[in-house]
C-alpha cells in the first residue's frame, strides 16, 4: 500500500497503480476506499475494459450496481480473457453467500485459512516452485508443512503453456525448518508419503494448474479430506479455459466422493478460492 501511494504521489494518472492498490484496501465487506480506487483506475485508462469489468464486479459485490448493470450485458466484442473473468464472476455470484470474502492478496486468504480450519491435521502444498507461498504459510501456521513439487515444472501442456513451464530447473527453494519438500511427479512422491501419514487433512494449498495434476492429489487424498477440512485453490477461475482446469477436477471429484462445500473466500485478482468440506 505504502509503495503504491508513493507512486500515486509522483504520478496521480497512473491508473495500474490505482488498478493494483485497490484489493489492498478492501477490509472484510467494507468496499468503500477500494471502489474509489477502481473508480480512479477506469477514469485514468478508460481504453482499459479489463479494468472495468473488476469495476462492475466489486460494485455488484458490494450491492452498488448501478452505474455499470447494463453495460456488459452482452460479451460482443470482449476479448476471450475478458470473458472469461465475467464467466467466472457470475458463477460465484451464484454461489457466494453473505459471508463469502472478497480476498485482496495470498498472504490475506493464509491467515483465513488458518482462522477457519481444524486445529489438527496434515497441512500440504502442491505447487511449490521457488517457495513463495509455503514459506507464507510456514510464517502463519505454527505446525510442520509438506510441499510437492517435481521442480520440473508443468508436466504436460496448459493449453497454450507448453510443458515443462514453471520449471525451477530442479532448484530446489530454500525453506523455514518447518517445511518439508517432496521432490517428483504427484503420482510417485505423494502415495509414498500417504503410507506414513494417515492424519485427516487441516489445509491443502492446490497450486497444480492443470486438471490432471489436480485430479490426481484430489483422489490420492479423497479419504483423507473430511468435514472441516479447508482447500485452497490457486486458479480455480478466471482463466479462459477456467472450466476445464481446477475447477472441473474439483467439481468431478465433489460427485464422486459426495462432498458438500462452501466458498468462505474467493478473488477474481489472484483467481484464488478458499472452499470448506461441510
Amino acid at each position: 500500500i505504502i509503495i503504491f501511494n508513493k507512486i500515486i504521489d509522483n504520478n496521480s494518472n497512473f491508473g495500474k497503480a490505482y488498478f493494483n492498490l485497490y484489493p489492498l484496501l478492501i477490509k472484510n465487506h467494507d468496499t468503500t476506499k477500494a471502489l474509489m480506487c477502481l473508480e480512479k483506475a477506469v477514469s485514468c485508462s478508460p481504453q482499459k475494459t479489463y479494468y472495468q469489468i473488476f469495476l462492475k464486479i466489486l460494485l455488484e459485490y458490494s450491492d452498488k450496481n448501478i452505474e455499470y448493470k447494463k453495460k456488459f450485458d452482452t460479451n460482443a466484442g470482449l476479448s476471450n480473457h475478458n470473458k472469461a473473468l465475467l464467466d467466472s464472476w457470475n458463477y460465484i455470484k451464484s454461489k457466494k453467500t453473505d459471508k463469502t470474502k472478497m480476498i485482496s492478496s495470498t498472504n490475506n486468504v493464509l491467515q483465513l485459512a488458518k482462522k477457519y480450519s481444524k486445529k489438527n491435521g496434515l497441512i500440504l502444498e502442491f505447487g511449490v516452485r521457488f517457495g513463495t507461498s509455503i514459506r507464507q504459510l510456514a510464517n502463519i501456521f505454527s505446525s510442520h508443512i509438506h510441499g510437492f513439487d517435481s521442480f520440473g515444472g508443468l508436466p504436460e501442456s496448459w493449453h497454450n503453456i507448453p510443458q515443462n513451464f514453471y520449471s525451477t530447473f530442479g532448484k530446489i527453494p530454500s525453506t523455514p525448518k518447518n517445511v518439508t519438500l517432496h521432490a517428483g511427479l504427484f503420482n510417485q512422491s505423494l502415495p509414498k508419503f500417504l503410507n506414513n501419514h494417515k492424519d485427516v487433512i487441516r489445509f491443502v494449498n492446490i497450486d497444480c494448474d492443470i486438471y490432471s495434476s489436480t485430479k490426481t492429489v484430489l483422489n490420492l487424498l479423497s479419504k483423507q479430506i473430511v468435514p472441516g477440512t479447508i482447500i485452497l485453490f490457486d486458479e480455480y477461475f478466471g482463466n479462459e479455459h477456467w472450466r476445464k482446469d481446477e475447477f472441473k477436477a474439483f467439481q468431478e471429484s465433489v460427485k464422486k466422493y459426495n462432498w458438500s462445500y462452501e466458498y468462505i473466500a474467493f478473488s477474481v485478482q489472484t483467481k484464488q478460492v478458499l472452499i470448506k468440506i461441510i
